[in-house]
């Protein structure tokens, strides 16, 4: 009897070791992910010559000329993960509304006409320098990326704020988004 309870008790101290160091390495983990969220060194705010608006990205994104026609403002990364900042005409019928007459429900529908797979995963309605704001989280319109985008209008234009990452980095990335787009201050 004294043999079986003896092994017994040497089985379960040789579980409660991996399991504190489970527990001790994710903590560690979790705790440098937090940590190195508020250690962000942040660049000076970048102003659009064109448009007037400046926007604060951290100084580990570069800054680089867009390709696509209304990307006014475009930066990366060395791990691929983009922000960029895209301005068009606001249509006629834009100036009867704000970004806030948005709903997951409309925006999913008319992105899975283009993307099936489009989903959003995060949506709020908020207001940034006096700014009303629709901001998403989603995946689907690229196979291994997600990303943060913020809607909005500004007088006689239509912005979009577009930060993506790879889908497995996005949840490190998501407070750094959304920081970026919290920065966004609009010429008066």
């Amino acid at each position: 009897m004294y043999i079986v309870r003896k092994n017994k008790m040497k089985l379960k101290n040789n579980l409660i070791e991996p399991a504190k160091f489970l527990f001790l390495f994710l903590l560690v983990t979790i705790n440098f992910s937090v940590l190195s969220q508020n250690l962000v060194d942040w660049n000076e705010s970048n102003i659009s010559s064109k448009y007037g608006y400046s926007i604060k990205v951290p100084k580990s994104f570069t800054k680089y000329d867009p390709i696509q026609e209304n990307t006014d403002l475009a930066f990366n990364d060395s791990y691929g993960s983009t922000i960029t900042i895209n301005v068009t005409d606001r249509l006629p019928e834009e100036y009867k509304i704000t970004s806030h007459y948005y709903t997951k429900e409309i925006m999913e529908q008319g992105m899975r006409q283009v993307y099936p797979n489009f989903k959003i995963t995060r949506c709020e309605k908020i207001i940034i320098d006096n700014t009303k704001i629709f901001l998403t989280c989603n995946y689907g319109e690229h196979p291994k990326l997600s990303s943060m985008k913020a809607y909005f209008y500004h007088k006689d234009k239509a912005y979009v704020v577009n930060c993506s990452t790879e889908t497995s980095k996005f949840e490190s990335y998501e407070k750094l988004f959304f920081d970026v787009i919290k920065s966004i201050k609009m010429k008066k």
